[in-house]
């Protein structure tokens, strides 16, 4: 809902296209139903569920509500968090790798215009990369891992060896424009960044990182690879 509107007969309006609605033609309703389905979902232990119940859920989301929508967006984070659960657990799961290389990169596309330079969008971030890279999909892990390492050196420390697992990663694997984003850190640097940056500068450590064209580019045939932790 837009706040210049409130008041009229079309509070509702899209920010891209301009277009604007009345209460009547927004589904509100809809919406409400599909909420309280989806956080029960995400809030429950979703191995209880059937690969035909998540799909449903997520073509219902997708359609009724927008690609774009936080709701649709909740459905596709769970079906990954899902997807690694089961790896984990030697279950072979209904999803495969290139669903979540693709779900991941919608996530982020849907994170960078609704929360940018958030700490939400930095761990995001670091869980598409994992995913990208134990598909062997390093260069598209890197440009992730890039959009993670400024917010999670402030989340971790700067000297943590998340932080410089995370460099050496984006140093070996990225694409020039992804290296030349990131502030590159040596064991001598810390000598004189031993202070965790204030408030008023975390924003000029959020790289601009240029939108990853080919995210949805994924290989037909992803090699097997070992399960990751995910924490829900």
């Amino acid at each position: 809902i837009n706040a210049e509107y409130m008041g009229t007969n079309t509070p509702w309006k899209c920010q891209d296209c301009g277009k604007s609605w009345s209460d009547e033609e927004m589904p509100i309703l809809l919406e409400q139903t599909l909420e309280t389905r989806v956080m029960a979902y995400y809030e429950g232990d979703s191995s209880k569920y059937s690969k035909e119940l998540m799909v449903a859920m997520q073509i219902a989301c997708e359609r009724k509500l927008g690609k774009y929508h936080w709701l649709t967006n909740i459905v596709l984070y769970v079906n990954m968090a899902h997807h690694h659960r089961m790896m984990n657990n030697n279950i072979k799961p209904w999803s495969s790798g290139k669903d979540c290389v693709i779900w991941a990169a919608r996530i982020m596309k849907w994170l960078e215009v609704s929360m940018p330079g958030s700490m939400q969008e930095a761990v995001i971030a670091k869980f598409a990369g994992d995913t990208a890279e134990v598909y062997g999909l390093n260069i598209i892990a890197a440009h992730y891992f890039a959009k993670a390492l400024p917010l999670l050196r402030i989340r971790h420390g700067i000297t943590s060896n998340i932080a410089f697992e995370l460099q050496d990663f984006i140093m070996k694997y990225g694409e020039e424009v992804t290296k030349s984003s990131i502030q590159y850190l040596t064991k001598d640097d810390l000598t004189v960044l031993n202070t965790v940056p204030s408030s008023e500068n975390e924003k000029d450590l959020i790289p601009e990182v240029p939108e990853l064209a080919n995210a949805t580019k994924i290989p037909a045939v992803i090699p097997e690879h070992d399960p990751i932790e995910v924490d829900m």
